[in-house]
């Protein structure tokens, strides 16, 4: 009996201030495990928000990708239909120059046949008229030929160019004489190409046939076979 009287002496009772004690640890293990809880919705808030701005994000530099890729297309297809028109364009560009070129010949082709029987007198001075230059040419033409074929020779006519602006005038014009016939221009270029320049009656007198610029051009990039056809008394274009 002692001994259970000991026992019991010697168990303690909890006072007032355990218990206020363990109260205030047990409201602080309860906000502790609150704080988290009341921390999640938050937080998972602003996860959502995050996506919601990526996704949006994201479809709008989908819809400006589309959007130039759109232009860029059309720009493409634009740019095709340029190229299109511009070979046109340089296609009837070539044809027009080829046509022009044509035209261009034919012109001085035309030109040349109406000058055909002329011939280019250069070295008369200004103070021989036209009159004298006709009588000229014909002493020219006894002295070459026999005089029966001189009178069968019979001129057209002459005349001296129109003063150049650029030419100086001190510089006497160039005549033109026409003959009848192209045998005969002929004939007198080959005679008098002999001694060039012909000196008659103290003129120094260079003759040429009259032809128009562009033909000069053209005889002159062909003159390798022109020579050879003036060696063989052939004179004229090839």
């Amino acid at each position: 009996m002692r001994r259970k009287s000991k026992k019991y002496r010697t168990e303690k009772h909890p006072t007032t201030a355990d218990t206020g004690e363990l109260l205030w640890r047990q409201q602080v293990s309860l906000r502790l495990v609150m704080v988290p809880l009341s921390d999640a919705p938050s937080r998972s808030s602003s996860e959502d928000s995050l996506s919601n701005l990526e996704m949006m994000a994201e479809t709008q530099r989908a819809e400006e990708i589309h959007g130039v890729s759109v232009r860029l297309h059309d720009t493409e297809i634009s740019t095709a239909a340029h190229e299109v028109r511009i070979n046109s364009l340089e296609s009837e560009l070539t044809k027009t120059k080829n046509d022009l070129i044509q035209t261009q010949h034919h012109v001085a082709a035309m030109e040349d046949h109406r000058r055909w029987n002329n011939v280019k007198i250069r070295g008369l001075a200004e103070s021989v008229t036209t009159a004298e230059i006709h009588h000229l040419i014909r002493r020219v033409l006894s002295r070459l030929f026999m005089p029966k074929q001189a009178k069968a020779r019979l001129l057209e006519g002459c005349y001296r160019l129109p003063q150049p602006q650029a030419n100086s005038q001190q510089t006497s014009r160039d005549v033109i004489v026409r003959f009848q016939h192209s045998p005969d221009k002929q004939a007198f270029l080959s005679a008098v190409r002999i001694t060039t320049p012909y000196q008659f009656e103290g003129h120094s007198l260079l003759f040429y046939p009259d032809i128009s610029r562009a033909t000069m051009t053209w005889w002159r990039s062909m003159r390798p076979p022109t020579t050879v056809r003036m060696q063989h008394s052939r004179w004229g274009a090839p």
